[in-house]
């Protein structure tokens, strides 16, 4: 996913470089001091769409937070291992893979913007952002493309909270009110004996 350059989303440098031209232009004419509200915007702009490099674990079987953020809600059933991050304000614009694997859904809906993640023994991590639906999130990534764990896979845009969900089995390494960074803090873990039991099953 081609998605920054010089530690910024691809999406913010028009609007970065537009407000650098108007500052310069501002700076040049009769009233300078008007250049100080371009600055400002930039000051705001260039923290919103960065894009700090992280430090991905080393845990195949690891589940990494796709943002920066904190864990208000987690909810374990028949279903899955669930998770609620809110996102911080000034979160990285870049959402990052939870895991690595082949992508089986991807998509935006009324509820916001959704992906599912199929790792190579047969696990399963789907999740969910929701925020304005005049600024949906987006992905960078398509039906049967590939990601990488921690790697980027779409842009945040409005984006406030993500859902996450794991297999019933998975280890949960959280808990309510921790505070998580995209691609570096493990959410949970694959269980061992089920992915071994996934590939042998194949």
């Amino acid at each position: 996913m081609k998605s920054a350059r010089y530690g910024i989303a691809i999406e913010g440098w028009p609007i970065v470089i537009a407000l650098l031209a108007l500052a310069g232009l501002l700076v040049a004419s009769s009233w300078p001091a008007a250049a100080v509200l371009p600055a400002a915007l930039l000051a705001i702009v260039i923290p919103q769409f960065r894009d700090p490099p992280r430090t991905v674990p080393a845990d195949p079987l690891g589940v990494v937070s796709p943002v920066d953020g904190t864990v208000v809600d987690i909810d374990r059933g028949a279903d899955g291992l669930r998770l609620m991050l809110r996102i911080n304000t000034f979160s990285p614009y870049l959402l990052r893979s939870p895991t690595e694997g082949n992508v089986t859904r991807s998509g935006s809906g009324r509820d916001g913007h959704g992906m599912t993640i199929r790792t190579d023994e047969g696990e399963e991590v789907w999740l969910r952002l929701t925020g304005p639906r005049w600024l949906p999130p987006a992905a960078g990534v398509d039906y049967g493309e590939r990601v990488g764990q921690g790697k980027r896979c779409g842009v945040l845009r409005g984006a406030r909270a993500v859902e996450i969900w794991l297999p019933a089995n998975s280890e949960l390494l959280v808990q309510r009110g921790d505070r998580v960074r995209a691609g570096e803090s493990v959410l949970g873990r694959f269980h061992r004996n089920g992915a071994e039991a996934a590939v042998h099953h194949a």
